[in-house]
């Protein structure tokens, strides 16, 4: 019992999610008003996540700051059958299990800055940071109803640093650096349990036991960078060929990261008998119990991009089409690769501990496409400190169909096809104040995405765990949504 309890509570401080809010929304809010497209148009120090070849585009050093609100909500699920009394037997005395969906809120800020160094160099960084806890790192049950693409999905910062650099006229080249972490924690714990003989005057078992004393000798976490790395390259055609003037074609890609978690656990339980017959001294039983967990949380897929162009002096439309790695996904479920039980009666090797947490599951790579667009309704003189009043319209769609194929009966992952409709508006405007070397500029942008209705059909059976109590499966659907005000200044 000592070591399920120490097992969960090693893993409550680790339910599954992958990849980051910047590839569900998008990062800058210009991309995210075009449904977080438009790659082939980055010119300031947002493409950094998305196309870092842009950043040599930039005429200005910018910084740009938003807020970003960042909901979901999810049908409610079925009641399971679960062994909620913890008594060791699933019957009717368990009462039924309510699985959650409320996988909490992640509003968070995007910030990046750039600059250009010379006319061919640009260099930025850029950064998502959840406000309501900087990382989440969580496992779940398997046999429990979960999206796993959603539940700490976007609760976790990211960062992105990079530069671009125009290597002949029109044809630009850069790179960046995603950042995340490998993360490994330890922890030694000692329990004494002393036991004594029982006595006449002991009413329960509970009377020859105790008092207990965990003692926890060690406990550390390792944090260790790990890095995605991104290329991309642009090409704007209008520089070499006249008649193609405000085609813009790009292509990126991402490599694979994510945050593996190796966790060692080093208990020993020392089972002191007192007053055991005629025996004066105590008889003490060390039972050691080391065990191996490997888990693996916010995996970041690799991401190949294509996407084009076509800018015009009062509007402008973008096509992006992306595919993602889905197929190599980790899923955040905790399991058992070694372990075993040492006792002066019995021995357990490390062979013979079998992990408690089976699934099959089948992913499969995606792609999606996104369409996105510009519209210039207004651009009206002001005074000679306030420059030009400029208005921007703009809107995007995106179809992005779930990685998640089949599965076994051992596992309730839920996920389905998802579409997002966006859109947004920018205000710019000269700076009269003599502060800033270019014009300021106001985005604001929302986004609402639904996913497709389905079922996961699964039988009620009263003699397995994480089974509907009374209906047939359960019901997959809902919406996630994101509204988000920035500003950008040219420094």
């Amino acid at each position: 019992m000592a070591s399920a309890a120490l097992l969960a509570l090693v893993a409550g401080m680790s339910s599954g999610a992958h990849a980051g809010a910047v590839d569900l929304y998008g990062f800058g809010a210009r991309s995210m008003g075009r449904g977080g497209g438009g790659f082939a148009r980055v010119q300031d120090s947002t493409g950094v996540f998305s196309n870092p070849a842009g950043l040599s585009r930039m005429e200005h050093a910018d910084l740009t700051l938003s807020y970003n609100v960042l909901r979901m909500a999810f049908p409610e699920l079925s009641e399971v059958r679960w062994d909620t009394n913890r008594d060791g037997w699933l019957d009717d005395a368990d009462q039924p299990l309510q699985p959650s969906t409320d996988y909490g809120n992640s509003d968070g800020v995007m910030i990046s800055v750039g600059r250009p160094i010379g006319r061919r160099l640009g260099v930025g960084i850029g950064g998502f940071v959840p406000v309501n806890e900087l990382m989440r790192i969580r496992t779940f049950e398997p046999a429990l109803p979960t999206y796993l693409m959603y539940e700490n999905r976007t609760h976790r910062f990211e960062l992105a640093a990079g530069f671009g650099w125009e290597q002949l006229p029109g044809l630009h080249a850069g790179g960046s650096v995603e950042m995340l972490a490998r993360a490994r924690y330890e922890i030694a714990v000692t329990l004494d349990a002393p036991v004594r003989t029982a006595t006449e005057e002991d009413g329960s078992v509970g009377d020859l036991v105790g008092p207990l004393t965990l003692d926890a000798h060690r406990m550390s976490l390792d944090l260790v960078p790990s890095l995605a790395p991104i290329v991309g390259v642009m090409w704007d055609a209008g520089e070499l060929v006249e008649p193609l003037d405000g085609l813009v074609l790009a292509g990126s890609w991402r490599g694979t990261s994510g945050l593996p978690v190796d966790v060692d656990v080093d208990l020993q339980a020392n089972v002191r008998v007192e007053d055991a017959g005629t025996l004066s001294d105590p008889i003490i039983i060390p039972v050691l119990a080391p065990i191996r967990m490997d888990f693996f949380d916010h995996y970041v897929p690799s991401r190949l991009a294509f996407a084009g162009a076509w800018e015009a002096e009062t509007w402008a439309v973008n096509v992006d089409v992306y595919r993602y790695g889905w197929s190599e996904l980790q899923v955040s479920i905790a399991e058992v690769v070694g372990g075993g039980l040492d006792t002066p009666l019995v021995s357990i090797t490390d062979g013979a501990l079998q992990d408690g947490n089976p699934y099959d599951v089948v992913l499969e790579n995606t792609w999606n496409v996104r369409f996105g667009g510009d519209l210039r309704v207004l651009d009206m003189p002001l005074s000679n400190d306030w420059g030009a009043l400029m208005i921007d319209l703009r809107a995007g769609f995106v179809f992005e169909p779930t990685p998640l194929v089949a599965q076994g009966a051992s596992s309730a992952l839920l996920d389905s096809d998802r579409i997002m409709f966006a859109g947004g508006f920018s205000v710019q405007h000269g700076e009269p104040f003599g502060v800033l070397s270019g014009p300021l500029s106001w985005d604001v942008y929302g986004q609402l995405h639904r996913l497709a209705e389905g079922r996961l059909p699964r039988a009620p059976d009263p003699n397995t765990a994480g089974t509907p109590f009374s209906a047939s499966g359960f019901d997959i659907g809902g919406r996630l949504w994101a509204v988000g005000l920035q500003t950008r200044l040219s420094l």
